[in-house]
């Protein structure tokens, strides 16, 4: 923690008033991260576009997130949320089940997009398209990020499109 503080410039006691434990910031960290990513999410899934447009507009947009990553940083630098759940959900659960309801909250979003007809059709499935689609853009940033290339992401946006014209039927009524 003393590094963390000399890092942020704060004296420990100041630190520790705001955050008892590690475990505090932890859970403080990914609600403030459950936050923004909410408000990324909800400006990329624009009600007046419909599923294929809102999804193609998802990998574009964490696909300029990576390419960012690498004018900054010099690598793809991967998605935070994936990198903290693989490292801390297994550490606690107060912690697990606070990245848990990040992902529910961005299923949520995707399911709620995915759920819109379009063109006559609707998604058979939305919630699980959703699971599937952000399966394939994580896994699709994971590449990104072993191969230093954030175009593998755009690269499977067909795939992602492949994904929705499969569960789309003809829209009753």
């Amino acid at each position: 923690m003393a590094d963390v503080c000399r890092a942020a410039g704060v004296q420990k006691g100041s630190f520790y008033h705001f955050f008892p434990s590690k475990r505090d910031l932890i859970l403080a960290t990914v609600g403030d991260l459950r936050e923004r990513h909410c408000e990324l999410l909800d400006q990329v899934f624009d009600p007046a576009l419909g599923p294929a447009s809102q999804v193609e507009q998802l990998f574009q947009r964490f696909y300029a997130t990576q390419r960012a990553s690498v004018t900054d940083c010099g690598a793809v630098q991967g998605c935070v949320v994936a990198s903290l759940t693989q490292e801390l959900a297994d550490q606690d659960e107060g912690v697990r089940a606070e990245l848990q309801g990040l992902w529910t909250a961005w299923t949520d979003r995707l399911t709620a997009a995915l759920a819109r007809p379009e063109g006559g059709r609707v998604i058979e499935d939305p919630r699980s398209t959703a699971v599937s689609l952000i399966a394939l853009l994580e896994g699709a940033t994971l590449l990104a990020k072993a191969q230093n290339d954030a175009s593998v992401i755009l690269a499977r946006i067909p795939d992602a499109l492949a994904i929705l014209h499969a569960r789309s039927v003809p829209l009753q009524g």
